[in-house]
């Protein structure tokens, strides 16, 4: 075509040729649409139109692609089977300016014409190569190459789409290319032109392309991609089998179609804001083919690819975890329902903080504060404690799973209570709590510290009992000996100053004696129906006499009788000690207050005062002194335990009050305030009936019958039995029951009474009487001990018409007990039991 490139530029090809139309068949065409290389041969249908010489033009269209593989024209090579020179030029000078690669060669292959492109992709620079052989410049070309070249310039058209090899380089290239011979005159191959593609970066991205997308189907999660009008453009392999479409199926559904919660208002919401965020997160509904639903969790991304606006979204399949959320919520709602409808109080605590998170109403009932007070509100708020201790016991509550501890809690009041808290880990909303359970245990603890006290003044007691025995056994001998020889040098009164001393040392020794006697309950007393109101009130002046002019006694008494069985004389000292107390905690004056009246304890009362239910006598003396702190009020009721200096007291004014009340079933409590004063509460049981009087004890002088004396204690029994002798009496002497026995029955006719101690070893008094009896049920006896728990069945209370002298023995009161018993002044009962007596341990 003798035309100018001038002419030919901006021109459609068919019009170049003289047609109004594209030709059949347009190799052009085809490869547009194709994107693959096409051949055809054109018949020039007017020449008129298109200068050069008439016939058939062979005609190769190739696509021409960018730099992503999208086709974006083609290059297309005309050949007539008449060449001229002229026409060789041209096509050497369109070679050269083709965006293509193309090279044009002759039959030694030597170059003809080489366009840019393929110097550029073949590294040759912009030397001059024209003449030189194609295989001089690449020696490194194989001989499968040479055999293609071969081929077509035997007259084959040789073409391949993709062809990958390794460059010199190393690195690998994809080439679509081929080998096309051109034509000399008289239709004789001249050489070959060679076309090539680089299509390295369009396999990268078709392969990067179907990686993508083996990815997508391969994913667990379902993905869809989504047109701005609802449209479903994509969705992988999970999608589809999650609702149970085919890909085809899927593509051409909306999401309407598979969201039932969607409408046309609430997806333009939907997209909206999706846009206007860039992403986001929603909860919805799916339905599938079946028309089933389930709850999926979608994660949307708003894309513009190329124009193009969509939304990019992965559907997680939530079921299983609504299912367990559902569960978590039932049982976090029976938790709660048992939370809060417990009795107890209870709390849940965040352990790291110290805050409490919630609280049920026992709580709010316990503590005073509302559950909205107590929530939020910080543990320290309430325990004592400093929080560092306290997050030490959370913490163990923590790695063990659960512990118990005492604590004291500060209630809305402000008052304390003793508290038992059994703390156990939970896991509420993915978050570690502590569960409490809390019991006010403070009346618990109060019990059992009057139970310890208890049993402490028990072992005490029993401990000064022993004591108070054997030195009783001491005294015996002591007051005896004393007494007897004062009666042998009257006629030498310089001794006698000496032995009073002795005596009245002994009388002291004795008190002593009888005071741990009074505190360990082994006391002896005789208890008469008294009305407890007279008793105090005839002691008015005397206690005036013994608290001092600066102290304001004052007395609050009923009108009515308050009758109480009790040792009047006991009772009498009872109310001297605490008065005396009373007056040396108040050294500078003060108030002495002493009432009485008449209370009735239930079952609760009764047991935290430790007695049984019923009408009582209170008696209360209270004293406006210095009273007491804890530690000392825990000691008071101990023996030879004073706060007074060295030498002002024995220590044993209280024991002994707490022992005299005691053996008359009563209760002692005290209540004091440091710097305020101390009340003592006095609760004896109310009796019935008339009141008795005791008749005037007669003094006796001695006699001549015979006695039996039986005693363990040597020196004991060698006093008594001077004693006796010294006043008439004659003496059969012996050391333990078998003895005793052994001599009564030898010489029982003459003995007419037997002194009997209570505790000897092998047999005790009891036993002796028992076995005595059986010889002379008439025996007389008179017993004699330190003290008298295994005699006195009720707590050494003395039974009626049993003669009992208790240890240290005076003189006068056995000399006294003997005559009563031969004079018959007192009718002695059988002490003999149907019962076998119980067991005592031997003990002098």
């Amino acid at each position: 075509m003798e035309l100018s490139l001038r002419a030919l530029v901006g021109r459609k090809c068919y019009s170049v040729r003289g047609m109004g139309v594209p030709c059949r068949n347009c190799p052009a065409a085809i490869a547009v649409e194709a994107g693959t290389p096409s051949d055809a041969e054109l018949i020039q249908p007017r020449p008129e139109h298109c200068p050069g010489p008439p016939g058939t033009w062979l005609t190769t269209a190739s696509p021409l692609r960018d730099d992503n593989g999208a086709v974006v024209g083609v290059v297309v090579l005309t050949f007539n089977g008449v060449q001229t020179g002229a026409s060789d030029e041209r096509l050497r000078l369109f070679t050269e300016h083709a965006p293509a690669a193309l090279a044009m060669f002759d039959r030694e292959m030597r170059y003809l014409a080489v366009s840019r492109r393929w110097r550029e992709d073949y590294g040759l620079g912009d030397g001059d190569i024209l003449g030189m052989s194609h295989y001089d410049i690449f020696p490194e070309i194989g001989e499968e190459w040479k055999s293609v070249h071969r081929r077509g310039l035997a007259g084959e058209v040789i073409r391949v789409e993709e062809d990958c090899f390794v460059r010199a380089d190393g690195r690998t290239q994809w080439l679509r290319w081929e080998v096309r011979p051109w034509y000399e005159g008289e239709g004789r191959v001249g050489g070959v032109v060679i076309f090539t593609e680089d299509i390295t970066r369009a396999k990268v991205s078709e392969r990067e392309l179907r990686l993508a997308r083996f990815c997508m189907d391969e994913s667990a999660i379902a993905i869809f991609s989504v047109a701005e009008n609802g449209r479903i453009i994509d969705a992988n392999r999970r999608a589809c089998e999650g609702l149970g479409y085919s890909r085809d199926e899927l593509c051409s559904l909306t999401v309407f179609d598979i969201d039932p919660t969607f409408s046309d208002d609430s997806w333009l919401r939907h997209r909206a804001n999706i846009r206007e965020r860039g992403s986001g997160t929603i909860e919805t509904l799916h339905r599938r083919k079946d028309g089933s639903v389930f709850p999926v969790e979608i994660t949307v991304t708003y894309l513009d690819f190329e124009g193009e606006r969509f939304s990019f979204s992965f559907a997680h399949d939530i079921t299983e975890r609504k299912q367990a959320e559902a569960a978590v919520r039932e049982s976090e709602e029976k938790f709660r329902n048992i939370f809060q409808d417990h009795a107890a109080a209870k709390l849940i605590i965040d352990p790291e903080s110290g805050a409490i998170v919630d609280a049920n109403n026992a709580a709010a009932l316990f503590y005073g504060w509302s559950v909205a007070e107590l929530c939020g509100m910080k543990i320290s708020k309430i325990n004592t404690l400093p929080f560092s201790q306290v997050k030490e016991e959370m913490d163990k509550a923590r790695n063990s799973g659960n512990t118990r501890f005492e604590f004291q809690h500060r209630k809305a009041d402000g008052s304390i209570v003793d508290v038992e808290v059994y703390s156990s880990k939970v896991r509420i909303g993915g978050k570690e709590y502590l569960h409490s359970i809390i019991h006010d245990i403070t009346e618990k603890r109060k019990l059992g510290d009057q139970l310890r006290q208890a049993q402490k003044m028990e072992s005490i007691g029993t401990f000064a009992g022993g004591v108070a025995h054997d030195f009783n056994n001491i005294l015996t001998v002591i007051t005896g000996c004393g007494s007897m020889l004062r009666l042998k040098l009257e006629q030498h009164p310089q001794f006698l100053p000496l032995l009073d001393q002795i005596l009245k040392s002994s009388e002291k020794a004795a008190t002593l004696t009888r005071s741990l006697l009074a505190f360990s309950r082994k006391q002896v007393i005789v208890p008469k129906q008294h009305d407890l109101a007279e008793i105090v009130a005839d002691m008015e002046k005397f206690l005036q006499r013994i608290i001092g002019e600066d102290i304001d006694l004052k007395f609050s008494l009923p009108s009515y009788g308050l009758p109480v069985s009790v040792d009047q004389g006991q009772i009498e000292q009872v109310i001297v000690n605490l008065a005396a107390n009373a007056r040396d905690a108040m050294t500078e004056g003060g108030m002495l207050a002493i009432g009485a009246d008449m209370v009735r304890l239930d079952t609760i009362s009764a047991s935290l005062h430790g007695c049984r239910p019923g009408d009582y006598a209170l008696l209360t003396v209270t004293d406006s002194g210095i009273g007491m702190d804890d530690a000392t009020k825990e000691k008071i009721f101990d023996p030879f335990f004073t706060t007074k200096p060295v030498g002002k007291g024995t220590g044993l004014g209280l024991a002994m009050v707490y022992g005299i009340i005691k053996q008359h079933d009563g209760v002692i409590t005290v209540y004091t305030e440091v710097g305020r004063g101390t009340t003592f509460r006095i609760y004896l049981p109310l009796a019935a009936g008339a009141r008795e009087h005791a008749d005037a004890t007669p003094v006796f002088p001695g006699g001549n019958e015979t006695i039996m004396l039986v005693e363990d204690d040597e020196s004991v029994r060698t006093t008594t039995a001077d004693i006796l002798t010294m006043f008439g009496y004659r003496v059969v002497t012996a050391g333990d029951g078998a003895e005793a026995i052994e001599r009564y029955r030898a010489t029982g006719e003459d003995i007419a009474l037997v002194i009997l101690d209570v505790i000897m070893p092998r047999m005790n008094g009891r036993q002796v009487h028992d076995e005595l009896l059986k010889i002379n049920p008439a025996v007389k006896v008179v017993y004699t001990s330190g003290y008298t728990a295994d005699l006195i069945e009720n707590k050494g209370v003395l039974d009626a018409g049993i003669q009992f002298v208790p240890k240290p023995l005076l003189p006068q009161d056995i000399l006294t007990a003997i005559r009563r018993v031969l004079d018959g002044r007192e009718v002695l009962p059988s002490l003999h039991h149907e019962h076998e007596p119980a067991e005592v341990e031997p003990q002098s």
